[in-house]
């Protein structure tokens, strides 16, 4: 079961986390661009969304102390996105 669940994050994880070949868990994510391709209905609910799965990976207990950052490097690119999202008309 912890190898089924471990594969469906990864599988929705952000590749820039993948492990470098010295072994090292990059744990920065280049900022969201929020644009105009998109309504702000639409933004909005992935904000939602968002959030949600920030709050189910803070919540896991099975992630190693190595890839904590890279849940903080999410969360900080949450909360950046939503500043951009909430001003939108």
């Amino acid at each position: 079961m912890c190898y089924l669940v471990v594969s469906l994050i990864q599988d929705v994880l952000p590749m820039c986390f993948s492990t470098k070949t010295s072994g090292e868990v990059p744990d920065n994510l280049a900022p969201i661009a929020i644009s105009g391709h998109a309504s702000a209905e639409n933004w909005r609910k992935a904000l939602e969304h968002a959030r949600e799965f920030l709050e189910r990976i803070r919540g896991r207990e099975d992630f190693s102390d190595r890839f904590r950052p890279c849940i903080e490097a999410i969360a900080f690119n949450i909360a950046h996105a939503s500043i951009q999202i909430n001003a939108l008309p």
